[in-house]
């Protein structure tokens, strides 16, 4: 058994998977051979896109200042391939959308890593806050992130993460009068997800 797997296990999972979703993180996992195509189909056969991440709705319309409906309509785009950008890194994959007037000066937006990608040190200029929604990732502070943790970083501090191991790391962030990567500098005037 994984050591990780409770860990891994994503709700929505858990929820088409019934009392034993092993087989599922293991299937799932790219750590492993591909799923046999019966099990492949079983759970593609059994999964909607839309609502997904309704338990989200609520924390994603509080962090961007946005009516219920309209966190709902972001959080179900998710699975809109046209949804998403590739960023300035390279695996790392943007969804941009706006918020209301309380994040007007903030980059605003959906971030999706593959295992095991890496996110660089980086300063936050205003506060940084970031809603966990799948996977999970580890700080170089040694701070793990899973599901539905709210991570607040202070203005002026800095530091780096990555995605760890099991579905794709997704959050979304809400970056208060933008980011520092080293020399770039990143703003809401400059720079969109």
């Amino acid at each position: 058994m994984n050591p990780w797997e409770d860990e891994l296990v994503d709700p929505f999972l858990a929820e088409i998977g019934g009392e034993d979703v092993s087989p599922l993180v293991r299937a799932l996992s790219a750590d492993e051979a591909a799923p046999r195509v019966s099990l492949k189909d079983a759970i593609l056969s059994k999964l909607s896109a839309t609502g997904r991440f309704d338990r989200f709705i609520d924390r994603v319309s509080e962090l961007l200042d946005v009516p219920p409906d309209g966190a709902k309509a972001m959080l179900d785009a998710i699975h809109i391939d046209d949804s998403w950008h590739t960023g300035l890194l390279p695996d790392v994959h943007l969804y941009d959308v706006d918020g209301g007037p309380s994040v007007q000066n903030a980059i605003t937006g959906f971030v999706r890593m593959a295992q095991g990608t890496p996110f660089p040190e980086h300063e936050h200029v205003g506060e940084e806050t970031a809603l966990i929604i799948q996977g999970s990732a580890v700080d170089n502070h040694g701070e793990l992130w899973r599901v539905g943790d709210v991570v607040v970083m202070n203005p002026g501090t800095d530091h780096s993460f990555q995605a760890r191991p099991g579905p794709d790391l997704l959050f979304l962030v809400v970056v208060q009068q933008g980011l520092k990567i080293g020399e770039l500098e990143l703003g809401p005037d400059t720079y969109n997800l």
